[in-house]
């Protein structure tokens, strides 16, 4: 029964030390052979006592993009004397050595007179900023400067994928009363689906922009044999999208244009 006390004391200790040791400064975590850190350092520490604040915004991978509302964070940045400026990240980080030891310790120095929420509370109204200024612009969730923050949805979707609504193929399979020569999957190997790309504007109306369909037949390795009947069910899919309004995708809680890839599986 005494074990468990010292243990408990261990651990707390142990989760205080944890926690302290992220709050240490960049000034006694640096390597003393890291000489290109310890330059850093000094340079950052020289700008601090100029009153010179500097706000490191890290882009990263082949096309380095830069933020999104870098124009509307620098303006907001500059009333409170911040300059703004992008700093690639490099592809491989050594375990040694430290390439940013000048924008952490600016960051610490921005979170230690500001607090440690400025920055997100910042970037959060530069965002929005850009999104009031750019209402027209059209959104894919590309991994570029075009992502949202929340997808577009169809009313009653339980599936937070892009390609799959739920809800949409629910009221699709409601609606379709497939041929009688209608040609249907014979077992979960083979394909039978419409791909739709579909505009949806900030207000929820969408449209329909192009199209596609796939049949395969797994065992017969047959493609394309329900293609006489894609009118039918091309007019039944744009009818079921472009007839109901739509929960616009949404970036800062304010609706924006986007495009969606959709998939409709057919039987």
């Amino acid at each position: 029964m005494k074990a468990y006390p010292l243990l408990l004391i261990f651990i707390t200790i142990l989760f205080i030390s944890c926690n302290s040791r992220n709050k240490i400064s960049i000034l006694y975590r640096v390597n003393p052979f890291d000489t290109a850190c310890i330059n850093q350092l000094k340079l950052a520490q020289e700008d601090i006592r100029n009153n010179n604040l500097v706000y490191c915004n890290y882009i990263g991978g082949p096309l380095c993009i830069p933020l999104r509302p870098e124009k509307e964070m620098d303006s907001l940045l500059r009333k409170y004397q911040i300059k703004y400026q992008d700093k690639i990240l490099p592809d491989i980080r050594h375990e040694f050595y430290n390439d940013h030891c000048y924008c952490e310790l600016m960051k610490e120095k921005i979170d230690e007179k500001y607090g440690r929420n400025f920055i997100d509370s910042l970037l959060y109204k530069a965002d929005s900023l850009y999104i009031t200024k750019h209402p027209d612009n059209i959104f894919e969730n590309t991994g570029f400067n075009d992502d949202w923050d929340t997808q577009a949805y169809f009313p009653g979707d339980t599936i937070d994928e892009s390609y799959n609504h739920s809800a949409l193929q629910r009221v699709f399979n409601s609606k379709v009363k497939y041929p009688k020569d209608y040609r249907y999957k014979r077992d979960q190997k083979s394909n039978a689906a419409i791909y739709l790309t579909i505009y949806i504007d900030r207000t929820g109306v969408a449209k329909v922009k192009s199209f596609s369909f796939l049949f395969n037949d797994s065992k017969t390795n047959e493609h394309g044999y329900n293609l006489k009947h894609r009118l039918y069910l091309l007019n039944l899919a744009k009818n079921t999208v472009e007839n109901t309004k739509w929960i616009p995708a949404k970036i800062k809680n304010m609706g924006v244009n986007s495009i969606a890839e959709v998939t409709i599986k057919l039987e």
